[in-house]
């Protein structure tokens, strides 16, 4: 949240409780106990129902409609002893029944696992580089041929490192008439303590939050959107080294971007960052030597491009946030004389005493 500061704008941390209890058990806590039984039968090559376990390498696919036969459940649990497993839903969407449980866990231990929702052949969602669809819907629209998964706690968990989760028309809700479609609970996809993997080629609406990628390294995520979630598009949250773009992150409750003491961020054709709740995009302190450029924060409600206070040797360049709702708040920077923050060839209004971002 924001308000009137030294600066014309600064970040409120009191006035934002009321996002907190929404968030932290995401962001902060351990992650959720996983209740597939332990005695859960192995998943056969073709699958036709929720509650098992794939437990060796091999190419694995949806034969129907997935649907959670029990509150709290895992769809599809992909074990340590299945490196290199392949899983694709073959276009059928996989529905949690109360928005609780996980639709697909890759389990820790369990690398180059690929998870994918559709046959690239039959796939209409080639992404623009500003974040949009180049030839298929906006945010919250349906793509034909690619499942979704909604209706859980997490959609899509990754535990495990090298993992590929990729072509899925939305891990969330998708906009329909008298209203959108239920998303999942907490996020869409979740990265938790992972190394290498990448998330691409999909939506991520209508969740609490799009994306989550926590104490994780070296991530990468491309062609995707991130929109109308309640809370934030993207979280970065103890990241080192994740790769953002093409995509972005529009029409989110609270915040596009989020970075939360994640470092080394690359940033890139990702214009998309608008029309949120709050800000755009925003580094809170402890994030540190990250890179945003081809990028932008147009028109959010509060504030574009904002770096807090204890954030430094960031690089922001060739970015447009234009068009946000206070005055000198499309380019903030909270750290006095933007401390080893660089701020070269940007677009945006900011207050005159930042005479540090340009």
């Amino acid at each position: 949240m924001l308000e009137r500061g030294r600066f014309g704008i600064r970040m409120a941390w009191r006035k934002s409780a009321a996002f907190m209890p929404m968030i932290a058990a995401l962001l902060l806590a351990p992650g959720a106990p996983h209740l597939t039984p332990a005695d859960a039968a192995s998943c056969p090559n073709l699958i036709s129902a929720c509650g098992c376990v794939i437990a060796s390498p091999g190419i694995y696919l949806a034969a129907n409609t997935l649907v959670a036969s029990a509150s709290n459940q895992t769809c599809i649990e992909i074990t340590s002893r299945a490196s290199g497993a392949i899983l694709n839903l073959n276009g059928f969407n996989m529905f949690g029944s109360d928005g609780t449980g996980t639709g697909i866990l890759i389990d820790k231990g369990a690398s180059r696992v690929i998870v994918e929702g559709g046959i690239e052949s039959g796939s209409g969602t080639a992404m623009a580089h500003d974040g949009g669809p180049a030839e298929g819907p906006p945010c919250g629209a349906a793509v034909a041929g690619q499942a979704q998964v909604s209706r859980w706690n997490i959609g899509i968990e990754d535990d495990g490192d090298d993992a590929i989760i990729a072509l899925f028309s939305s891990v969330g809700g998708v906009f329909a008439l008298p209203r959108p479609t239920p998303g999942n609970t907490s996020a869409g996809v979740m990265l938790n303590g992972v190394r290498n993997s990448f998330v691409g080629d999909l939506q991520a609406d209508y969740n609490q939050s799009g994306l989550v990628v926590r104490d994780s390294t070296d991530v990468s995520i491309a062609n995707f959107t991130s929109c109308f979630n309640t809370v934030d598009g993207l979280d970065l949250v103890s990241a080192i080294g994740t790769t953002v773009g093409p995509g972005g992150c529009e029409s989110n409750g609270r915040y596009g971007v989020h970075l939360v003491a994640a470092s080394r961020t690359t940033i890139h054709d990702s214009n998309g960052n608008m029309q949120n709740g709050d800000t755009g995009i925003v580094l809170e302190p402890g994030s540190n030597q990250n890179h945003i450029s081809n990028a932008g924060a147009p028109r959010n409600a509060k504030a574009g491009l904002l770096i807090a206070r204890g954030s430094t040797d960031n690089v922001i360049t060739v970015t447009h946030n234009e068009d946000n709702g206070n005055p000198h708040s499309d380019m903030i920077d909270l750290n006095p004389g933007c401390d080893h923050n660089t701020w070269y060839n940007n677009v945006g209004d900011h207050d005159p005493a930042q005479s540090c971002i340009r």
